[in-house]
C-alpha cells in the first residue's frame, strides 16, 4: 500500500522561489468538479456568480462573497456555474504567521464563510494586491507576508477560530499544526521533532506529557478520523482509503481502525449508511 500514489493529491500551483501562487481567474478556466486535496494551503473568494461546493463531506452553496480556506487534509471538489469570477491564493505554511497558521490547523471545522460587500471589497484589494507582488520580479517576501497575513486576519475575522492548544507551550503547539496539516502524509516522529526543533527523544517524552498521549496514538487518532469520512462521503475502497490517509499497509489499516472504532472500515461503512 505505501508504494501507492494517491489519487486525491492535486498537482501543485506553487512556485517553488516564492512559495505562492495568486491568480484571479473564471470558472471556464479549469474544472474542480473531482474530490481531491493539495499539499499547500489556499484561499479562494468568490466575487461572481457561484455555485456548489463538497467540503469534507459537507456540501455548500457558493454565493459572491464566498471565501474558504483549504488545509492539506481537507479534501473537497467544486463545480462553478460558468463565468463565475474567483480569486484562487495557493501558498506555502512559511508565508503565513505562526499564530494564524496554528489556528486554521487547530480548527476543527471547515473554515468557510461569506463575506459583506464591504469585507469583501478589502479581500478583494488584499487579493489584487497580493497577485502584483507575486509577479513583481524580484518578489519581495516580506511585502508578500504583510498582505497575506491581512488577508488571512479578514477570513480568521469571519471565521470564529479558535485553539484548544493555547495553554500547551509553543514548540508543541507548532508541532500539532504541522500533524494536523500534514498527517496525510504520514510525518515520522523525526520528522516533527524538527518542526518543534526538539531532538527526537526529547520530543516523544514532551509530546506524551503534555498530550496524554504518544505521538504514534495521536497520529493515528488523526488518520482513523479522516479514513471515518471518506467511508461516509465516497465509494473509494477500504485498501485506498487506507492509502490516503497515511496508512503503511492495508492490514495496519484494518489493525488500527478496529482498535480505535471497535469495528472494521467495511462494517462501519455499512451500518453508518444503512441508518
Amino acid at each position: 500500500m505505501a508504494k501507492e500514489i494517491s489519487t486525491l493529491l492535486a498537482r501543485t500551483r506553487i512556485d517553488s522561489a516564492d512559495g505562492l501562487s495568486a491568480q484571479k481567474r473564471k470558472s471556464s478556466d479549469s474544472t474542480y468538479d473531482r474530490l481531491h486535496r493539495h499539499d499547500y494551503t489556499e484561499i479562494e473568494l468568490i466575487v461572481s456568480g457561484g455555485g456548489i461546493q463538497v467540503l469534507n463531506g459537507t456540501r455548500y452553496t457558493l454565493t459572491r462573497g464566498s471565501l474558504y480556506i483549504l488545509r492539506p487534509s481537507d479534501l473537497h471538489m467544486v463545480s462553478l456555474r460558468e463565468q463565475s469570477v474567483y480569486y484562487n491564493i495557493s501558498f506555502s505554511e512559511h508565508l503565513a504567521d505562526k499564530n494564524i497558521i496554528q489556528s486554521i490547523a487547530s480548527f476543527g471545522g471547515d473554515l468557510y464563510t461569506v463575506l459583506g460587500d464591504a469585507e469583501l471589497k478589502t479581500a478583494e484589494l488584499l487579493s489584487d494586491a497580493l497577485i502584483a507582488e507575486a509577479h513583481t520580479k524580484p518578489t519581495d517576501d516580506t511585502v508578500l507576508r504583510c498582505i497575506l497575513r491581512c488577508l488571512l486576519l479578514k477570513a480568521q475575522k469571519n471565521i470564529p477560530l479558535y485553539t484548544g492548544t493555547a495553554e500547551l507551550r509553543e514548540p508543541m503547539r507548532d508541532a500539532l499544526a504541522y500533524m494536523q496539516m500534514h498527517f496525510m502524509d504520514n510525518p515520522s516522529l523525526r520528522q516533527t521533532a524538527q518542526v518543534a526543533h526538539y531532538n527526537t527523544s526529547h520530543f516523544s517524552t514532551c509530546f506524551h506529557e503534555q498530550m496524554k498521549q504518544t505521538y504514534s496514538e495521536y497520529l493515528n487518532r488523526l488518520k482513523v478520523n479522516c479514513a471515518k469520512n471518506l467511508l461516509l462521503t465516497t465509494d473509494m475502497s477500504v485498501t485506498s482509503i487506507g492509502c490516503e490517509c497515511g496508512f503503511q499497509s492495508e492490514s495496519n489499516f484494518l489493525r488500527v481502525f478496529k482498535q480505535y472504532v471497535g469495528t472494521t472500515p467495511s462494517d462501519f461503512r455499512k451500518t453508518s449508511r444503512s441508518r
